[in-house]
């Protein structure tokens, strides 16, 4: 089986205020999702696969398959 792509890097920009991306890859569906509300930078994300998320403030993180929530304060 083919593997998909293993870093979620989103790059938020104010001026769209948010953004969500799903994609049907050969392992699962990956979602990518971003919005600015209440004061910060919401990410929901969801990998069928073992994933590296990086997020805009350098903080990243190794997971395991799942669905996944963070936040940054403006």
């Amino acid at each position: 089986m083919q593997k998909a792509a293993d870093t979620l890097k989103p790059c938020p920009n104010a001026a769209l205020g948010y953004a969500r991306a799903e994609w049907r890859s050969p392992v699962g569906t990956i979602k990518s999702a971003w919005e600015y509300r209440d004061g910060k930078l919401v990410f929901d994300f969801l990998t069928p696969i073992a994933a590296t998320i990086t997020l805009p403030n350098g903080e990243t993180k190794s997971v395991p398959a799942g669905e996944y929530h963070d936040e940054i304060l403006l």
